[in-house]
């Protein structure tokens, strides 16, 4: 199994590393991409920190898929015997797993710097030029993967030594449930806690509350996520074993009363024999839905109409002509004309004043948002964390009374009617019909555009909202995304079917030897396969789902002490949900365990006792 971790590993830190190639060069990457600043130690560090909780449900997979023993616990018995101590055997364990995860994190490390600078060259660019940056993130995910591959070896070698017979029934023998329920109340009792806290902040202060209420809600909302999973992996995934391999009993019980006995036998069998190998399997399938669920979970806030395309802004200008010019183009729909002001060097957003009225009919989620809070500033959920009412963002230019989280943007909107501001010059909301090419359009605008004396214009410039540009977002639910994520958890998939079905041969084996037929036999195990998938898939995201729900709700009761308004809670928990990326996760991967599983099944040798002894053998 030390090969298909090392495998994982490096599929889940290239998975990682493609969100930073700049897949959109192509369309305005001068605006969005051209980058050549190196990275400081400020923000490696955040990164590392954003990568803590994805990172420990990698090491609980990797740590999961090394229980399910190969040759190499023989192996380490027969080490032990010869004299290797506990603390050697770690040492061996923690240099196995530095290389194994510097060879697949370099080979990701490779593999995706190719596929960047390819994409640089078909767009015609120089190499390393575009997100430079990215060159040093790739590298700390790296180094985040090879952490996680090693701490999993030195948990997997974190056992007293065994004869080879005690580690060959460790291996294969019957799964015993792990005692963890006093370790899931402890994580339970830290979570009520933690989360206690901050509703409890969020109670007693109303919207400004001092530096040190909200460092303590954010150091709460961390240990929330950290009891969060800590109840996943020591009480929901147990309990998804369990019921795993009641579900492979209901299955045979199905097969009775549709008259396959043998087929019925085998799968009584095989639910009664409850393998270590079977649950890990679950283990690992139960944190991958686990990690769907919960970091799958979407930002949450004022959305624009589906029909919104980007913002222009032209200057010098007139508005009324620049309204009729932009409306008269094809696709377009809707053009809102809006004041913009300038925030300076210091800051890096602008604050957009646009007469709500104007917005009614066109885009009326952001047009409620702004008639219901006057003098708030609905800006990005990025913006309205931490210094949004204070000293960061918008409060530079002026002080709103609170912040409206808008999903995807790095502006923030006021009512022109209620917040007087010098406006520095025009902006343009232009929204467009179903199916129309906004990017054709923007290139329309950037053309030659000239001003009414004849000459270009002094500014001129677009902003698309989040992953219209050409890339994507890990909070947008996006059709393209959830499915790259899902694909991704499939081939990480493949490894572990293959070698936690071939660990199981020798199970197989006995029950053709004892006149089982193979063709009973394969179809038992693609059953139980299909059966595990489903029960850990639906479980582990369930769970996670409830976990992202709950965080989003605690992460805007947190924000509340900064001025941010959330008018429903409960709306935040359902919105937060990705739908695509749970239900799509649940289907395709259980399906896809299963049809794995068959494969696997269908190459192993069952014709004959022998043959089916003699594979067993040559997998362990």
């Amino acid at each position: 199994m030390r090969a298909a971790a090392a495998t994982v590993m490096g599929i889940a830190v290239a998975a990682v590393m493609a969100i930073s190639i700049p897949w959109g060069l192509g369309t305005y990457g001068e605006t969005f991409y051209y980058s050549s600043d190196s990275m400081g130690f400020a923000p490696l560090g955040f990164l590392v920190i954003y990568l803590a909780i994805p990172a420990a449900l990698l090491t609980a997979v990797l740590t999961a898929m090394l229980g399910v023993r190969a040759k190499d616990a023989h192996e380490r018995a027969v080490m032990a015997a010869l004299g290797e101590t506990a603390g050697t055997s770690i040492r061996r364990a923690v240099l196995v797993g530095l290389r194994d995860g510097a060879i697949a994190a370099g080979i990701a490390y490779a593999f995706m710097g190719a596929m960047h600078l390819a994409v640089e060259s078909a767009n015609g660019w120089p190499s390393f030029t575009t997100e430079t940056n990215a060159w040093a993130t790739r590298a700390v995910e790296g180094a985040v993967g090879i952490v996680a591959l090693t701490v999993a070896h030195l948990i997997s070698a974190w056992r007293r030594n065994r004869s080879p017979v005690e580690l060959s029934r460790a291996a294969v023998g019957a799964y015993r449930r792990p005692k963890t329920g006093h370790l899931a109340v402890r994580a339970g009792v830290v979570l009520a806690a933690a989360a206690g806290l901050i509703v409890g902040l969020a109670l007693t202060h109303d919207g400004d509350a001092g530096g040190s209420a909200s460092g303590l809600a954010d150091g709460a909302y961390m240990t929330v996520w950290i009891a969060a999973v800590a109840v996943a992996l020591t009480a929901l995934l147990p309990a998804a074993t369990a019921l795993a391999f009641r579900g492979v009993g209901l299955a045979s019980r199905v097969a009775d009363r549709l008259g396959s006995t043998q087929l019925a036998a085998v799968l009584r069998t095989r639910s009664a024999d409850r393998t270590k190998a079977a649950a890990r399997v679950v283990l690992v399938i139960g944190v991958f839905g686990f990690a769907a669920g919960a970091l799958g979970a979407v930002d949450t806030g004022v959305r624009h109409s589906d029909s919104f395309a980007f913002i222009y802004t032209e200057n010098p200008t007139d508005p009324v002509e620049t309204v009729a010019r932009i409306e008269a183009m094809d696709g377009v729909t809707d053009v809102v004309a809006a004041d913009v002001v300038g925030l300076g060097a210091d800051d890096w957003t602008e604050v957009v004043a646009v007469d709500p009225a104007d917005l009614v009919g066109v885009d009326d989620e952001l047009a409620d948002a702004l008639l219901a809070h006057p003098g708030a500033a609905v800006a990005s959920s990025s913006l309205a964390g931490g210094d949004a009412s204070r000293d960061g963002g918008v409060a530079r230019a002026f002080r709103p009374d609170a912040v409206v989280p808008l999903v995807g943007w790095g502006l923030a909107y006021v009512d022109a009617t209620e917040v007087d501001l010098d406006s520095t010059g025009h902006t343009y909301l232009v929204y467009v019909s179903e199916g129309a090419d906004r990017m054709a359009i923007g290139d329309q605008l950037m053309d030659a555009v000239l001003t009414s004396d004849g000459a270009s214009p002094a500014s001129q410039g677009i902003t698309f909202p989040a992953g219209q540009d050409g890339g994507y977002s890990w909070e947008t639910p996006d059709l393209g995304a959830s499915l790259f994520w899902i694909v991704v958890v499939v081939l990480a998939l493949a490894p572990v079917a293959f070698t936690a079905v071939r660990a199981g041969t020798r199970d197989a084996a006995t029950l053709t030897a004892l006149g089982s037929p193979a063709r009973a036999v394969r179809t038992a195990v693609a059953i139980e396969g299909a059966v595990l998938g489903l029960t850990a898939a639906t479980i582990g995201v369930v769970s996670g789902v409830a976990t992202g729900a709950l965080t989003e709700v605690l992460d805007r009761a947190r924000l509340s002490l900064d001025g941010v308004i959330t008018d429903s809670y409960l709306a935040v928990a359902l919105d937060s949900i990705n739908w695509v990326t749970s239900l799509g996760f649940i289907v395709v991967v259980s399906l896809a365990y299963a049809a794995l599983a068959a494969m696997v099944a269908s190459a192993v040798h069952l014709e004959t006792p022998a043959e089916a002894l003699k594979e067993g053998t040559a997998t362990r």
